[in-house]
């Protein structure tokens, strides 16, 4: 028996209607023509992971002994924002083995602190450095609400 030439497949083409192979041609042509479908149809698309997917991909990567080096940066980053800073001591590692993010490099403290200096420096009048302040002050709230979220 082929699979080209079988009895069971000639008798059910002949069983069908006009309208019934009209109907399978043009999903025929759909299929096999249509670059939509063979993309939008028949393609998945890579969902991005969520934060607590990483974190629990990069505590299973690091517990198995792989090295803090081969973690990608937003793992790096969903293990800072889970864990904190020192976020490798709970794996055992220590400051030098783990690759440094760059908003590692620079706190928010440090920064609304050199603002805050500058601010001092300039010469403003009281309600320039009043409204100034309180800018500080908002920017400062929104980062801890953020951080703490």
């Amino acid at each position: 028996m082929d699979l080209f030439n079988n009895p069971m497949v000639d008798s059910a083409k002949r069983a069908l209607t006009a309208e019934q192979k009209d109907e399978y041609k043009r999903i025929g042509e759909y299929m096999y023509n249509n670059q939509n479908y063979n993309t939008v149809e028949t393609g998945q698309k890579v969902k991005q992971a969520e934060s607590e997917e990483l974190v629990f991909y990069a505590c299973q990567a690091l517990k198995s002994g792989g090295d803090p080096q081969d973690l990608s940066k937003p793992e790096l980053e969903a293990l800072v924002q889970f864990y904190g800073n020192k976020w490798y001591e709970k794996f055992g590692f220590s400051e030098d083995e783990v690759p440094k993010l760059n908003t590692q490099l620079v706190t928010a403290e440090q920064i609304f602190a050199a603002a805050e200096e500058k601010a001092k420096k300039l010469n403003l009048n009281r309600k320039q450095r009043r409204e100034l302040q309180r800018k500080i002050e908002k920017d400062k709230n929104a980062v801890q609400k953020k951080l703490h979220k």
